[in-house]
């Protein structure tokens, strides 16, 4: 096996091939981290997510939980 085949068959194998790599999926969900608070749009790599679920949420002040609402239709 040549260089360039070896190179060619190392980036097949780890997905450095000239195809762009597939994005992840991204789910979105309401959450609420009051029982009767505003609701947010979050998303998530996480698609089983249910509500009722409790999740920890990045927000300005740092991490704080949330409640999961329902789950949203795609944002944009």
């Amino acid at each position: 096996m040549t260089e360039t085949e070896t190179n060619t068959r190392e980036a097949e194998q780890t997905g450095q091939g000239n195809e762009p790599a597939a994005e992840e999926q991204l789910y979105y969900y309401r959450i609420r981290f009051r029982n009767q608070g505003q609701e947010f749009t979050a998303q998530s790599k996480i698609g089983d997510l249910a509500p009722g679920n409790v999740v920890i949420a990045r927000t300005d002040h740092g991490p704080e939980p949330a409640r999961i609402v329902i789950r949203a239709p795609r944002a944009p």
